[in-house]
């Protein structure tokens, strides 16, 4: 089964912020919007994603490190800055080291990636362009849905049709 199939699944909108949007922005529109991603887009071009699971391990390394160990990797977290003021830019995966797959890949490689890779999100892409973007809950919600659709056939077929 090809990818496009599940995109054809399923809700079309792309969601998106700027590199300048700060972490409080972005996880507020992830909240409003019911999202666990966003795409980041600088003048229409697609730069990276970043996702609540990466704003949570922010928050948590922030917590972990001294003052010292953040300068010293530059990193600025929340004890100096609070999520209003940490940009985007600084803590999204850049485009050039994501994991994405186009519409022409397999379910199978998908899950794959999603898998062995620890991805939860992989946008899909065509003639270097964002189409789509793929969640584990989209590949997981896709695949029970085949289930219950083959279920349901097989209790047809073996009642006769009468369900």
């Amino acid at each position: 089964m090809k990818v496009q199939k599940l995109l054809d699944a399923k809700e079309k909108t792309l969601h998106t912020a700027s590199p300048e949007n700060s972490l409080c922005e972005v996880m507020n529109q992830m909240l409003s919007e019911f999202i666990s991603a966003v795409l980041i887009y600088d003048n229409d071009e697609f730069v990276g994603i970043i996702s609540e699971k990466d704003i949570l391990s922010i928050c948590k390394v922030s917590e972990r490190m001294t003052q010292l160990e953040r300068k010293e990797i530059g990193v600025t977290g929340l004890k100096e800055k609070g999520l209003k003021e940490l940009k985007v830019k600084q803590y999204m995966t850049l485009a050039e080291k994501m994991y994405t797959c186009t519409k022409d890949d397999t379910l199978e490689k998908l899950m794959e990636i999603m898998t062995e890779q620890k991805k939860r999100h992989i946008p899909v892409m065509e003639d270097g362009k964002v189409i789509g973007i793929l969640s584990m809950r989209d590949t997981i919600k896709f695949l029970l849905d085949a289930a219950r659709k083959d279920n349901k056939l097989l209790n047809d077929y073996i009642s006769g049709g009468q369900s």
